[in-house]
């Protein structure tokens, strides 16, 4: 840059050959003063350098945190594998408890069988039942045939001894 600044000096000098000596004085007075502005920006580049200097020495400081996190890393996976160790435990774990389900899913077999039987018996009893109710109706006819027969006896005013003798649950009467 100071090269430049001499080639302008030196045209500015050519100039004055038409020129008074006075105006090349300001000229390179001028120059001078353009020198001087160099010089603060170069001193201003200066302190830049200064800066990255500090970011290089903050760059580090982050090498040695990536450092302490590569042995914390480090420990984790050697806590990983512990608990892949664990986790193959549980499924041994796991495997039991199927066994054992599938012992439940056996019982639970027999008594849906034991239950059907029920449901089986449960029919046979409503048959009964029906049958009971069949069995009932004939007895209430036989009950009002009786009745019958005793207001008939009642009528009558006689002594008679009524026989009644059941062949069939409906009832057959037979008198003498």
């Amino acid at each position: 840059m100071l090269g430049h600044l001499k080639d302008r000096v030196s045209i500015h000098n050519s100039r004055c050959t038409f020129l008074s000596r006075q105006v090349d004085a300001s000229l390179i007075y001028v120059d001078a003063s353009l020198i001087y502005d160099d010089a603060s920006l170069i001193y201003f580049d200066a302190s830049l350098i200064y800066f990255d200097a500090s970011l290089i020495y903050v760059d580090a400081s982050l090498i040695y945190v990536d450092a302490s996190l590569i042995y914390d890393d480090a420990s984790l996976i050697y806590f990983d594998a512990s608990l892949i160790y664990f986790d193959a435990s549980l499924i041994y774990l796991d495997a039991s408890l199927i066994y054992d389900d599938a012992s439940l899913i056996y019982v639970y077999a027999s008594l849906i069988y034991v239950d059907a039987s029920l449901i089986y018996a449960d029919a046979s009893l409503i048959y009964v039942d029906a049958s009971l109710i069949y069995v009932d109706a004939s007895l209430i006819y036989v009950d009002a045939s009786l009745i019958y027969l005793d207001r008939y006896a009642m009528s009558t005013n006689h002594l008679t001894i009524v026989k009644v003798s059941l062949i069939y649950p409906k009832g057959i009467l037979q008198t003498s």
